[in-house]
C-alpha cells in the first residue's frame, strides 16, 4: 500500500488549523454573541488583563507580579464559560503586541500556577498545543512557553509534551513537526522530551521521526532536527507504522521519496507541450534532416500513429506565409522565405503559432499549480528548500546512525528489517576471515559474483590473503612447474579486493578488519589505496606501528581505531603528536594492542 502525500498534507493541515479544516476558535473568536462576553466575568477579566499588559501597566518584576495577583487572583485559575479556556490557553492564542511582556507573564503564571499547563479547553487542547498550532507568530509564543518550562521539573515538562492532542494520537512533538515550526523551536521542545515521548506513535503508528524525514520536510535546515531526534529518541527507529505497510522510519522516508518522484514525473509529462498541427518532434526533424525516411517511418509507427506518418513521407515542409494560407514548399524555398520576403527582401513576420488544444492547456495549468504548491511546501524555517543534497543527507544520517548501533545495541537482522523490510536480496557485510588464504583472482570473482551488496556495508573482514599467479595452459611448456609454484604474497591483495568492492557498487564501509601478515604486511601506499574510497569509521588493520599520516589521508572521519603497537616509543610519539591522531577530528576511541613477544623482549632489554 502506497503512502499518499495528500493524506500527509491533510495531517499537517488538521494539526495546524489550516483553512481546509475548521479550526477550534481561539481567544476573541469564541462566539459572535456579545451577550456571552458580557455575562462571562472570567472572559472580561482576561480581556482586561491582556489590555493592561499590552499597555505596559505591569512592571516586569515582583511588583508587577504582585499587581497581577492582587487584581486577578480569583480569575487566574478559572475558565471561560463557552470555550472552557484558562488564562494560559488565552495567552497561547491571542496576538502578541509585545513579546517581552508576553514572555514575562507566561513565566510568572507557569511558576505560580503550573497546573494550568496541564488543563485542556473545550476542544481538548492544552495551552502548549494551541501555541504550537496557531497560524501566526507560533515561534514567538512557543519560545515564551519554552522559556517558562525549561527550568521546571524535567518529568513534568515531559508530561506536558507527551499529552495527546486529539484522536490523531499526536503529541506536542508530532504537532511541532507537522506545523513545520522553525528548526530551533522544534529542537528546543525535543530537548525537553524523554525517549518515550519522542518515540510515541500516533494512530497510524508514526513517530515524530517518521514525519520529520518525509521527503517534503527534508530541507537542509531540518537535518539538525533529525539529528536531535536521533540523539534523544533513538528508540523511534524500532517503531513501525500500522499494517499493512509496517514501515520503519527509513522505509517511510524512502516511500515518500518514491511517491514524490512519481508525482514529479507525471507533472513533467503533463507540462510538456505537444507539437502543434503536423509539426515534427525533435527526433523526427533530425531523421528528416539526415534523409532517414525509413527510420522516421519506423519511429512514427511506434509513437505517433498512421496519420502523422503520412505527413512525414515528404521532405517538404509547411510554413505560414504573410497574407496567405499554409503552403507546402521545398526545404530550400522554406529557408529563404523564413529569412526574407521573396519580393522585397525584407524580413517576414514570424509564423502564427497554432493554439494549443484545451486538453494541453489544462495539463499545463495543473503542472504549474503543482509546481507552485511544491515550491511553497519546500520552503522551511530559515528559507532553505528541499534539494537532492538535503534529502540524501537526511537519508544517510538515518541509515548510518542505525548501522553504527549494530556494533552495540542492535544486530544485523534488525538492520535488514530497518533498511529493507522482512527480506532483501542485498547483503550488508562481507566476511572473508574464515576463507582459504590462497586464491586466484578469477576464482574469487566468480565465487562471489552472485552477491549483491548494499552501497553501505556494516563491516568487511579479511584474513591474510594470498593471490595465486595466473594459471598456465596445460599444453604450455611451463605446466610442469605449476605444482612447484608457491602462493605469491604481494602488496596488492587488499587493493584488488577494494577494487572488487567498488565494482560491486559499495561506497561506504563502517568497519574494516584486516588480519595482516606480520612478516610481510601491506605497504602504507597499498593500505591507503585500499581504504581511501570508503569513508571508513572503525579501523582494525592489524599491522604494527601504523603510520598516522596514512590514517589522516585515508580515513579522515575515523571514530574508533585499533592500533597494534610493537613497543617502539617512536611510534607512540608519532601517534600522540599534533600532526598524528589529534588530526582525526571525529576520533573518539583508541584501542592499543601490545605485541606480547616484542614487548617482553623490549622490557628485558630495557631492564638489562
Amino acid at each position: 500500500m502506497r503512502i499518499s502525500d495528500e493524506a500527509d498534507e491533510n495531517e499537517a493541515t488538521r494539526c495546524s488549523g489550516g483553512d481546509d479544516v475548521a479550526a477550534a476558535p481561539a481567544w476573541g473568536e469564541e462566539s459572535d454573541n456579545e451577550s456571552t462576553f458580557e455575562s462571562d466575568p472570567v472572559r472580561r477579566a482576561f480581556d482586561d488583563l491582556l489590555k493592561r499588559l499590552s499597555n505596559g501597566e505591569f512592571p516586569m518584576d515582583d511588583n508587577g507580579a504582585q499587581a497581577v495577583k492582587r487584581d486577578y487572583r480569583r480569575y487566574l485559575t478559572s475558565k471561560t464559560e463557552e470555550a472552557e479556556s484558562n488564562i494560559m490557553h488565552t495567552l497561547a492564542a491571542v496576538p502578541v503586541p509585545n513579546k517581552e511582556h508576553h514572555r514575562w507573564l507566561v513565566q510568572f503564571l507557569v511558576k505560580q500556577y503550573p497546573v494550568l499547563m496541564e488543563e485542556t479547553d473545550g476542544h481538548g487542547r492544552t495551552p502548549l498545543c494551541i501555541a504550537i498550532t496557531r497560524k501566526k507568530k507560533a515561534q514567538v509564543v512557543v519560545r515564551s512557553f519554552w522559556e517558562a518550562l525549561k527550568d521546571m521539573d524535567p518529568d513534568w515538562f515531559d508530561k506536558i509534551l507527551a499529552m495527546k492532542l486529539d484522536d490523531t494520537g499526536h503529541n506536542c512533538i508530532h504537532a511541532a513537526i507537522l506545523r513545520e515550526l522553525p528548526p530551533i523551536a522544534i529542537t528546543s521542545l525535543v530537548q525537553g522530551a524523554k525517549q518515550e515521548t519522542l518515540s510515541a506513535q500516533d494512530a497510524k503508528g508514526r513517530t515524530p521521526l517518521h514525519y520529520a524525514v518525509e521527503y517534503s520536510r527534508c530541507s537542509g535546515s531540518r537535518l539538525a532536527v533529525v539529528k536531535e531526534l536521533l540523539a534523544r529518541g533513538d528508540t523511534a527507529l524500532e517503531r513501525f507504522t500500522i499494517e499493512p505497510d509496517c514501515f520503519s522510519v527509513f522505509q517511510h522516508h524512502n516511500q515518500t521519496r518514491l511517491v514524490r518522484r512519481e508525482e514529479e514525473d507525471r507533472e513533467n509529462d503533463a507540462g510538456r507541450p505537444e507539437s502543434p498541427g503536423s509539426a515534427a518532434s525533435d527526433k523526427e526533424l533530425a531523421a528528416a534532416a539526415s534523409g532517414g525516411r525509413a527510420a522516421l517511418a519506423s519511429h512514427e509507427v511506434g509513437t505517433r500513429g498512421r496519420d502523422r506518418l503520412d505527413t512525414s513521407k515528404s521532405r517538404d515542409v509547411s510554413v505560414g506565409l504573410p497574407g496567405s494560407d499554409r503552403t507546402i514548399m521545398s526545404g530550400a524555398t522554406a529557408l529563404k522565405m523564413a529569412s526574407s520576403d521573396g519580393r522585397s527582401g525584407k524580413p517576414s513576420a514570424p509564423p502564427t503559432p497554432t493554439e494549443p488544444s484545451p486538453g494541453v492547456l489544462r495539463r499545463r495549468a495543473t503542472a504549474e499549480r503543482s509546481r507552485e504548491l511544491r515550491g511553497k511546501a519546500a520552503v522551511h524555517g530559515s528559507g532553505s528548500t528541499v534539494t537532492a543534497e538535503s534529502v540524501d543527507a537526511i537519508r544517510d544520517e538515518l541509515r548510518m546512525h542505525y548501522l553504527r548501533s549494530t556494533f552495540g545495541l542492535r544486530n544485523h537482522d534488525m538492520a535488514i528489517r530497518f533498511l529493507f523490510g522482512p527480506t532483501t536480496e542485498f547483503q550488508i557485510f562481507f566476511d572473508f576471515s574464515k576463507r582459504p588464504d590462497a586464491i586466484q583472482e578469477a576464482e574469487f570473482v566468480e565465487s562471489f559474483d552472485h552477491i549483491r551488496f548494499y552501497d553501505v556495508l556494516q563491516y568487511v573482514s579479511f584474513n591474510p590473503v594470498y593471490l595465486l599467479p595466473r594459471p598456465v595452459r596445460e599444453n604450455s611448456r611451463f605446466a610442469h612447474l605449476m605444482t612447484k609454484t608457491q602462493p605469491r604474497r604481494g602488496r596488492g591483495e587488499m587493493e584488488f579486493l577494494a577494487r572488487w568492492l567498488r565494482e560491486k557498487k559499495v561506497k561506504r564501509i563502517l568497519k574494516v578488519i584486516v588480519d595482516d601478515d606480520p612478516d610481510r604486511p601491506h605497504s602504507d601506499e597499498a593500505i591507503e589505496n585500499s581504504l581511501k574510497h570508503f569513508d571508513v569509521e572503525i579501523l582494525d588493520w592489524r599491522k604494527e606501528d601504523m603510520c598516522p599520516g596514512l590514517l589522516n589521508r585515508a580515513c579522515k572521519n575515523l571514530r574508533r581505531i585499533y592500533l597494534k603497537w610493537s613497543g617502539n616509543n617512536t611510534a607512540l610519539r608519532a601517534w600522540s603528536e599534533p600532526e598524528g591522531l589529534p588530526m582525526l577530528k571525529e576520533l573518539k576511541f583508541v584501542h592499543l594492542q601490545v605485541s606480547q613477544v616484542r614487548c617482553s623482549m623490549h622490557i628485558e632489554t630495557g631492564c638489562s
